[in-house]
């Protein structure tokens, strides 16, 4: 009242209060018509309304709001549960789901595999050129279990001491670098992240809860 007090005096205007039938911000009906303040002045029965009443988008659609001179902020505060996920000795393999480290192993796999058939018919590789080349270290046959050790290696980002001399696997093993790069920038990441922010366990599903 104080409020609309001072705005009478400064404006230079007098004002009747009137009383509401059934006191309530205003909802909007099936029809279209609003209750409460909203229906008295959308109807006309009243040029203001001053009333502590939260700001939407149906209600701003009808009426005009002016600035807002006092915010009030609700918070809803839940128990927090202590338990955490990094407690487990394996809570790192949690940051990625089981199908993208079943994916990385396969990949592997994968990639040895085609390691030691690109590196058997390639007529560029050591097995297929025993010749060594002026300023060349000794060359590598690359079969199952030397590809899967240096697909590993790589992997795990270790340096080799040979590398393939076909260009078919240097290709490949181009490819599969990248993917490791991209993996483990992603995996650094998502680990940072959840040690940081710890998942917030929602007790509640429902406002009664």
């Amino acid at each position: 009242m104080e409020l609309l007090d001072t705005l009478a005096e400064r404006l230079n205007f007098s004002y009747i209060l009137l009383p509401l039938s059934k006191p309530e911000y205003g909802v909007e009906l099936p029809n279209g018509t609003w209750t409460g303040v909203i229906g008295e002045l959308t109807e006309r029965r009243a040029d203001i309304a001053l009333v502590p009443m939260s700001i939407t988008s149906d209600r701003a659609r009808v009426v005009d709001f002016t600035f807002p001179y006092f915010d009030v902020v609700g918070l809803i505060m839940v128990q927090r549960d202590h338990s955490s996920e990094t407690g487990s000795m394996f809570f790192f393999m949690t940051v990625f789901s089981k199908w993208v480290w079943l994916s990385s192993v396969v990949s592997v796999i994968v990639i040895g595999c085609m390691l030691t058939l690109l590196d058997r018919l390639s007529p560029y590789s050591f097995q297929n050129t025993r010749a060594v080349q002026a300023g060349e270290p000794a060359g590598l046959v690359f079969d199952l279990q030397e590809a899967l050790w240096f697909v590993i290696g790589s992997a795990m980002q270790l340096g080799q001491n040979v590398n393939p001399r076909a260009p078919s696997t240097r290709i490949l093993l181009a490819g599969f670098w990248l993917f490791v790069t991209i993996m483990l920038a992603m995996f650094s990441a998502n680990l940072s992240a959840f040690l940081t922010v710890a998942g917030f366990d929602a007790r509640a599903s429902n406002l009664w809860q």
